[in-house]
């Protein structure tokens, strides 16, 4: 009997006697986000195995260790159960019909930069029980964290995603925004920059007075108002024009001046800014907003 592994146009497999009995494998392995993350973030491995048929692949395993650098934060599969470990997730699929898969959704929290290879190794055995080990590797980058830049995978339970390197709000980066995203069905990709604004017109409303950076914040899904993302600005007490009343500095998103929350812990009307403060201890000012998309925001 054949059976073939096909992963980016290559053929894996220890193969036998072909037969009418020939089952077609495919392995795959994707890591997302696709482009490079930021160390302390976490990044997905999504691992298929597809039996195209004819016949039956029984006992199938998959292993997956991480290489040093990550961690695992949790997995889960479609189909049997997976045990993990620190650095790696060991699944017991059981067996796959004509025309079946499964996958393995694992979730690594990354602690240095670099590119990092992940391979996926499934195994199992034919309908005349000859054994086949079966293999995809993916790799990821990891960069180095900035103040004005992060991109990483929301895990299941939700996370916070902040670009605040451990400094706070300084007057050499002025700007920290966070995003609290809620939980999510199998995890999101994201993406929180700050950039600065070339002039009052960018992100900003018409003929409106704006100041700050510009925060440009994607995530891979949308939210409803009641369970919405939660951002918060902090500006470093530099960045705000003299003069300035903190109660009534606008925030603008997609050139849209926002509204003041009318309930608590709802984004109505969607988005709403919750709160503008001046904190006591550093003088400077947080902004908080709610809202159940993404977009490109400026105060």
């Amino acid at each position: 009997m054949l059976l073939a592994l096909v992963t980016a146009g290559v053929a894996l497999g220890a193969p036998s006697a072909a037969g009418a009995g020939t089952a077609d494998v495919t392995a795959t392995i994707a890591a997302e986000p696709a482009t490079p993350i930021t160390v302390g973030e976490t990044v997905r491995y999504l691992t298929t195995l597809v039996d195209h048929g004819p016949s039956t692949l029984n006992h199938i395993q998959l292993t997956l260790p991480l290489p040093a650098g990550m961690t695992v934060v949790s997995a889960s599969t479609s189909v049997g159960a997976c045990v993990t470990r620190s650095s790696e997730v060991d699944c017991s699929i059981g067996t796959l019909r004509a025309g079946e898969s499964a996958q393995v959704s694992v979730i690594a929290r990354t602690s240095q930069t670099g590119t990092f290879s992940v391979t996926a190794f499934w195994s199992g055995d034919n309908d005349q029980n000859d054994p086949h080990d079966f293999s995809a590797t993916t790799s990821t980058t990891v960069s180095a964290r900035t103040g004005d830049t992060v991109n990483g995978y929301v895990p299941p339970s939700g996370a916070t995603l902040t670009t605040d390197p451990g400094t706070g709000a300084t007057t050499g980066n002025p700007q920290v925004t966070t995003a609290t995203v809620p939980a999510t069905s199998d995890g999101t990709p994201a993406s929180l920059a700050e950039s600065n604004a070339s002039g009052p017109g960018d992100a900003c409303g018409p003929s409106a007075t704006c100041f700050g950076q510009i925060s440009t914040i994607t995530i891979g899904q949308t939210f409803t108002p009641g369970n919405p993302l939660r951002f918060v600005f902090l500006l470093d007490k530099s960045e705000v024009p003299a003069g300035t009343k903190v109660g009534k500095i606008p925030m603008f998103h997609d050139g849209v001046l926002v509204p003041s929350c009318t309930g608590a812990g709802t984004a109505s009307p969607d988005p709403c800014v919750v709160s503008r403060t001046k904190l006591k201890k550093s003088g400077d000012v947080q902004i908080v907003v709610l809202s159940s998309t993404n977009g490109r925001w400026r105060p």
